[in-house]
């Protein structure tokens, strides 16, 4: 019986650093065991894991790692989203944590979170820094909207293409980015621009854009014919909406 929710994520982290994907960031709800006296008191836990770039490289910034910081920003944002107020902190560190904190609210301990211990990502053959918290769901469940609708996780990997693109000036990220949904409704997940040229190896009046893909299908993996065929769409829905040419 598991006393955290830890060690079930960092085998996923580690099975999917192995599919060299390295920026990770998911959650898991479950439960966990506590011993109290002869007995064990059972009681759900949301944690979440957050590993390699919290933010992808774009033309204006490069990578950002994930820190305690970003961690933090989120698992505040969690909390508001529940309603919790008067939050404080504690400095902790414990069998699983280097160093991190305990949030609370009106004195209730919510959620835990900080630096996994370095050995324990080690046993695990995790080769990154893994950030983690721990909420203590049973908690904050008392205080759910019913409002909130979530859509279902897609079990199949995400996959990704770039594209340099030369288009006119006045044509925009947003405008590239209309005609891509336009063109791939089902299968494009996210774009980003990660780097714009303008300078004497285009013609005058034009830029570059370096567009990078996120395309994923939640209903089986995606083949290399699909992948494919979904840019190619997206490269013919550039041309005729946006008069843009693939740049070698």
């Amino acid at each position: 019986m598991r006393q955290t929710m830890l060690f079930g994520g960092l085998e996923a982290i580690a099975r999917n650093q192995n599919r060299k994907q390295s920026n990770l960031k998911f959650f898991e709800l479950g439960k966990t065991y506590q011993k109290k006296g002869d007995n064990y008191k059972e009681g759900y836990k949301l944690a979440l894991f957050v590993t390699g770039d919290a933010v992808e490289e774009n033309w204006q910034s490069k990578a950002i790692e994930a820190d305690f910081h970003y961690l933090y920003g989120k698992v505040l944002t969690l909390l508001k989203k529940f309603n919790f107020d008067n939050i404080t902190n504690e400095r902790t560190s414990d069998g699983v944590l280097a160093d991190g904190l305990t949030l609370y609210s009106n004195k209730t301990p919510l959620v835990k979170l900080g630096l996994v211990k370095n050995d324990l990502t080690a046993i695990n053959e995790v080769r990154m820094p893994v950030w983690y918290a721990e909420f203590d769901w049973d908690k904050m469940i008392d205080k759910k909207d019913n409002s909130v609708v979530y859509d279902e996780i897609s079990k199949f990997p995400e996959v990704r293409r770039d594209l340099s693109l030369v288009i006119d000036k006045n044509i925009s990220f947003d405008d590239l980015k209309e005609t891509a949904f336009k063109a791939e409704r089902k299968m494009l997940k996210r774009i980003n621009v990660f780097d714009v040229y303008e300078g004497d190896k285009i013609e005058e009046g034009k830029k570059a854009y370096a567009l990078s893909f996120v395309l994923e299908n939640k209903d089986k993996t995606l083949t290399d014919k699909m992948i494919d065929q979904s840019m190619q769409r997206l490269i013919k829905a550039f041309e005729k909406h946006n008069n843009a040419y693939i740049r070698k």
